[in-house]
């Protein structure tokens, strides 16, 4: 989607974890190893925007992946009123000499590692594991390996001491 703001706009990034190997991909316009993502539409919530674009990107089912390391109160849902499940991290950064994104980082897990990836945007897409993340021929910006370290050590601590939904 084309950016919707002149100056800032509201994106979702996700970081899927499947058997401690965390999705990334090669953004095309970036010519960079990216988490997938992408705006939030004009009349979407973030929540409605995360699962829409891990499934048009992915193609992975909402049921299929479990939220970690957010925090969502459903029991207050009611007519009206919707909690939205509460970011793992939130930045804001460049993408254009005149352009920003405010970005909503969220983690989860994945029942599945088959995708079908987008490949208008994304060159390539990988599971990475931990010895991956720190391999230096991938020239993972900071940000990036630092999300995807936090989204690898959030799924394990899931693991070990949630009752798990899958």
């Amino acid at each position: 989607m084309p950016h919707i703001n002149k100056d800032i706009d509201f994106v979702v990034g996700y970081y899927l974890v499947f058997n401690d190997r965390v999705l990334l991909v090669y953004h095309r316009r970036l010519d960079s190893w990216a988490c997938p993502g992408g705006h939030i539409e004009p009349n979407e919530d973030i929540e409605d925007a995360l699962f829409r674009e891990i499934y048009e990107e992915m193609g992975i089912n909402r049921g299929d992946l479990e939220m970690i390391g957010s925090h969502e109160e459903s029991a207050l849902n009611r007519d009206g009123f919707k909690s939205l499940p509460t970011p793992a991290y939130v930045n804001i950064h460049r993408v254009s000499a005149t352009h920003r994104h405010i970005a909503l980082q969220y983690f989860l897990r994945s029942r599945t590692d088959v995708i079908v990836a987008d490949t208008d945007e994304h060159a390539l897409s990988m599971w990475f594991s931990e010895g991956d993340l720190d391999d230096p021929s991938y020239a993972l910006p900071l940000e990036i390996k630092f999300y995807a370290l936090q989204a690898l050590a959030c799924a394990r601590y899931y693991a070990m001491h949630k009752t798990p939904s899958f």
